[in-house]
């Protein structure tokens, strides 16, 4: 297997990933490990269609006075009845949640979905994500170890 390092363009930290040619830009603010949402919203994220600028959020409570709002989106502007990868969408946001205290998306090279995890305080209402912060985002480059 071949490790790959991220490296923070904002910053001078390395983070370790096994995923080739993904971005992940990083959320500040509230923190919390949303990774055992991961596996139940991508299951349920490719259960879906999606057309172009789609997107699909859900919010879980964690039980500690936080919530996770995790979504997939559509960027393809002209691909219809889309489907994302359930590979994509676990590894996305693992990668994005391991690299990124507060989350943030992910997203594949030449892949057309992107991937967010977002931890919050609050609790959830409906199910529903409560939007993305796109404030003061770090941006993290995944490259290959030569």
């Amino acid at each position: 297997m071949v490790n790959f390092k991220l490296l923070s363009i904002v910053s001078s930290s390395v983070f370790v990933a096994s995923a080739v040619g993904q971005r992940v830009l990083c959320y500040s603010g509230f923190q919390y490990n949303c990774t055992r949402f991961i596996d139940q919203f991508c299951d349920h994220a490719v259960a879906n269609t999606y057309n172009p600028y789609d997107a699909m959020s859900r919010c879980f409570n964690t039980g500690q006075g936080s919530k996770c709002d995790l979504t997939v989106w559509l960027q393809n502007p002209t691909g219809q009845n889309q489907i994302p990868s359930n590979a994509n969408c676990k590894a996305a946001l693992r990668t994005a949640m391991q690299s990124c205290v507060s989350g943030g998306t992910g997203q594949f090279s030449g892949a057309p979905f992107q991937f967010g995890i977002d931890p919050n305080g609050g609790q959830c209402i409906g199910n529903i994500g409560n939007g993305n912060r796109l404030e003061n985002v770090t941006e993290v480059v995944v490259a290959p170890v030569a």
